[in-house]
């Protein structure tokens, strides 16, 4: 993202009308396997190629104006197969596969290796921590350099040699759970790690929540670990918890949520001292894998049932799947809260719910097909989507987000024929942009809500006409 413009992998495209469409911004621009990006200032770096199913790279690009041109930044880069990027102030390190790590400190327009302490150059991640640089190579292998890849040192613990899983933090403290190797923890910003299982009858850690000074790990088999001392003793707090395969943890305040594999949600105000179930609209309650929240609400996301709401700690949820395709076989790959807007990622692109109600509109006409969203963040008033094999995408939030006042309408506010068996025309004065039409039945339940509906100029202005297949089912706008 930079400024209010959005970019996307798959080749860049820029969306300037929140989303409606998409223009490829492809000038110098010569690869379309994308692996990673990043920013510095307003400056874009571009990598491509270093991962399966993208092809063999082309190296760094960068553009300094939007997105409009690309120039490609090689030089010194002796593998132009890129896998990750990261800036750092000023600095911009890159991982390639069998050679390592690169730094440039001009924009791009050289490039050096920097290597030493790297004992696989297979890099496929690289992360920026204040002036702490981390590097995951082939095989899990961690590196931290504190001094701008000068020296790298190996974080890796004799049992931290597989598969991370949940990481959390308090305060400068780091945990990481490893694969069976139940939790581990790091006091100098991953210098160093020590086990942290006392207590832990069960190694297996799927999920991972802090409250406060707690920390809540779920387990798979163990049910639910609480540890007030930063991780030093675990005791388990699993009284009225009747199913012991945690798939994940979420809090909100004092309130400690836990999806499970066989017996839905449930709910502690205690600490996790008592449990209670809260599955009250929850229509199938096997394999809650995602809990996320946001303010004071609480998404659940199951597998075979969709994605679920509840805005009063749980005691009800509502199904909130409107708009979505069958999450079977296209599940919840991602789900982010900001404000009181949802996104969602599955294999059909990107989703917005706006103020936690509605219908989910889909906002990626555009991409290239069949783009599945594998991640979704919020960064200040950006939002970052990534993909299975088209790299990052960018948008400005303002432009998915932003609804204009304009003021109460008047009496030229007309819908017309009514009652309508198959189309209807809303005539205003006030339609001048995208509007959202909400249309409610006799017992005051909402049978139609669409987003971004444009004005269509018909013999006045200010009409909108709307038609349907069926009564009030399937909506077509009609341009």
């Amino acid at each position: 993202m930079a400024g209010t413009d959005a970019f996307a992998g798959g080749g860049i495209f820029l969306s300037t009308n929140n989303g409606l469409s998409w223009t490829p911004i492809n000038n110098g621009f010569k690869s379309y396997g994308i692996s990673s990006i990043a920013i510095s200032g307003t400056n874009i770096f571009v990598g491509t190629g270093g991962v399966v199913n993208l092809g063999p790279g082309d190296g760094m690009f960068l553009s300094s104006d939007t997105g409009t041109s690309w120039t490609q930044v090689n030089n010194g880069l002796i593998n132009t197969n890129v896998t990750s990027c990261v800036t750092q102030g000023t600095n911009v390190f890159v991982g390639t596969t069998n050679s390592g790590i690169f730094l440039s400190t001009d924009t791009g327009k050289s490039w050096k290796g920097v290597n030493e302490g790297i004992t696989n150059t297979f890099v496929y991640g690289l992360a920026a921590l204040g002036t702490n640089i981390f590097a995951v190579a082939e095989g899990e292998d961690l590196s931290l350099s504190t001094n701008s890849g000068g020296i790298w040192v190996s974080l890796n613990h004799d049992s931290m040699s597989n598969d991370i899983y949940p990481l959390g933090s308090i305060g400068t403290n780091i945990f990481a759970a490893v694969d069976s190797n139940g939790l581990f923890l790091s006091t100098d910003t991953g210098k160093g790690w020590v086990s942290v299982n006392n207590g832990l009858s069960n190694n297996i850690i799927n999920a991972l929540t802090v409250s406060g000074p707690n920390i809540f790990v779920g387990t798979s088999g163990g049910g639910v670990f609480l540890s007030i001392d930063t991780g030093k003793n675990w005791i388990p707090v699993n009284n009225g918890l009747s199913d012991s395969i945690i798939y994940s943890l979420a809090s909100i305040g004092v309130n400690i949520f836990a999806g499970t594999k066989s017996s839905g949600v449930f709910l502690s105000s205690d600490n996790g001292l008592n449990w209670t179930a809260v599955n009250n609209g929850l229509v199938y309650k096997n394999d809650v894998y995602k809990l996320i929240t946001g303010g004071t609400n609480i998404f659940a996301v199951t597998v075979f049932s969709g994605t679920f709401l509840s805005t009063d700690t749980g005691n009800t949820w509502i199904p909130i799947n409107n708009g979505l395709p069958d999450h079977n076989p296209h599940p919840t790959n991602a789900l982010v809260v900001n404000g009181t807007d949802a996104f969602l990622g599955n294999d059909s692109g990107v989703f917005l719910l706006t103020n936690f109600g509605g219908s989910w509109t889909l906002v990626n006409n555009g991409f290239p097909y069949r783009t599945s969203i594998y991640s979704l963040a919020v960064s200040g008033t950006n939002i970052f989507a990534g993909t299975g094999n088209r790299g990052v995408w960018k948008r400005p939030l303002s432009e998915l987000t932003s609804v204009e006042n304009i003021g109460a309408v008047n009496n030229d506010f007309s819908i017309y024929p009514n009652p309508a068996a198959n189309q209807l025309t809303i005539h205003t004065s006030s339609f001048r942009k995208a509007a959202t039409v909400s249309i409610m039945n006799v017992l005051g339940q909402e049978a139609l809500h669409r987003f971004n509906l444009t004005p269509t100029l018909l013999q006045e202005s200010g009409a909108l006409r709307l038609m349907f297949r069926g009564f009030l089912r399937e909506c077509i706008f009609c341009n």
